[in-house]
């Protein structure tokens, strides 16, 4: 069976009102397992109540969407199954939601149904408790959530992160920072991202030295982070990157981003 879906709707227990899991979809691109409807959806019960989401006070809606693809190592003739996780969360009747993504990688060259089951629970387990750690600590005064930056649980921290970002908190300036220098691609892309939200222009050196490691096609990724976060530096990067880039890709996103950036400007100018 190569390609499939399903949908699942579940309750999950919480103090007042159920949070309510209102999608599942599973769409591969390659084979990699089957695994029923129901499999899934006791997955997601078990992760949800692991991840302690008795602790929301309201209804809360969370629409959860998994992706299961095929990614080639262009440096090795080895292929990688991996199942990429969204999950989206945001109080019933708002859009101040958020999302969690988490990614498993699949070892069994046959991509045996148990080993797809266990890498989907614990990305489920991964993104549930960090969802439910992020609602907890939207409600936390600041200097909770900034102690919590320094908690012993990988989701306590990232849950943290996360609420100094929204809060626009300078504290998370540092910790994002950091990431820029991490191994795994798609936390360098959240890192990035999440600088760009913050608005702090004191990341945009950073930004730019690190992707000038990883080579062009990150380059290409972080220009319109860089024209979000504005500043001189920002404008002297772009506009040197627009004709002097040596990849035309990054030259050619670097006109856009240069453009973007100077219609901020003139946008900030005439709201003054």
């Amino acid at each position: 069976m190569k390609h499939w879906k399903f949908a699942a709707l579940l309750a999950v227990a919480s103090c007042d009102k159920p949070a309510v899991v209102g999608r599942v979809a599973i769409a591969p691109l390659e084979e990699i397992a089957e695994v029923s409807g129901a499999d899934v959806a006791a997955l997601l019960r078990g992760s949800f109540e692991r991840a302690g989401f008795q602790i929301v006070g309201e209804g809360m809606v969370v629409d959860l969407s998994m992706d299961a693809r095929v990614d080639v190592d262009k440096q090795s003739p080895q292929t990688r199954k991996m199942l990429w996780v969204h999950l989206g969360v945001r109080p019933r009747g708002r859009d101040n939601g958020f999302s969690v993504a988490r990614r498993g990688e699949l070892h069994d060259e046959g991509g045996a149904s148990g080993e797809f089951t266990t890498v989907l629970g614990r990305c489920l387990d991964q993104a549930a408790s960090e969802a439910a750690k992020t609602i907890a600590l939207r409600q936390a005064m600041g200097f909770r959530v900034r102690r919590a930056l320094k908690s012993k649980i990988p989701a306590e921290r990232a849950a943290a992160l996360r609420v100094l970002v929204e809060r626009k908190d300078p504290a998370a300036l540092e910790p994002l920072l950091n990431l820029l220098s991490s191994e795994d691609l798609d936390a360098y892309q959240r890192a990035v991202g999440a600088l760009a939200e913050l608005g702090e222009v004191a990341a945009v050196n950073p930004i730019v030295q690190s992707a000038s490691r990883r080579g062009p096609l990150v380059e290409r990724g972080v220009l319109y982070a860089i024209a979000s976060l504005g500043g001189d530096d920002a404008l002297a990067y772009l506009d040197f990157s627009a004709t002097g880039a040596a990849d035309p890709g990054v030259r050619q996103a670097a006109v856009e981003a240069l453009a973007e950036l100077k219609a901020n400007r003139r946008g900030a100018k005439e709201k003054r």
